[in-house]
């Protein structure tokens, strides 16, 4: 439904099929109290609708923020990533690392350490692709897919 039809509940129409103005005058206080009414429920629901998603978001906003010289991995998705690792390999990767990140571009973006197996790659990842490395010495960190 066009917006017109909505507000006014009617089709739109050009001033030159008006017919009589008296007519127009006398419908038009109905009109405009209608399309005030109208405009009411909508500013509502735009309200209620802007609540519902603000409220979602913040349900599962996850504020994440690294400094320099932290080690962090790197999230593949394997089914949308254009890296291989390694020939016919079943079980790819999701996390890649850790890596140590050594500048941060911005608020959302870290510059990252990449092997030199890695070096095609773009060193500059959203904040939302790394995820935080805590290290322990028992870790055994095996590079021979890289």
């Amino acid at each position: 439904m066009a917006s017109f039809n909505f507000l006014y509940g009617r089709p739109h129409r050009a001033p030159i099929s008006w017919d009589w103005l008296e007519d127009q005058i006398l419908i038009g206080l109905e009109v405009v109290q209608n399309m005030e009414e109208q405009m009411t429920i909508m500013k509502e629901r735009l309200k209620e609708a802007q609540i519902w998603k603000k409220s979602y978001v913040d349900a599962h906003w996850n504020n994440k923020c690294y400094e320099v010289e932290d080690m962090v991995f790197f999230i593949v998705r394997p089914q949308k990533s254009s890296i291989i690792f390694g020939k016919g390999a079943r079980l790819p990767p999701w996390f890649l690392g850790p890596f140590e990140a050594i500048e941060k571009k911005c608020s959302v973006a870290y510059r990252i350490v990449l092997p030199t197996s890695l070096a095609h790659m773009h060193n500059v990842f959203h904040i939302f692709l790394l995820c935080h490395y805590i290290s322990n010495p028992l870790h055994v960190i095996d590079m021979r897919w890289l």
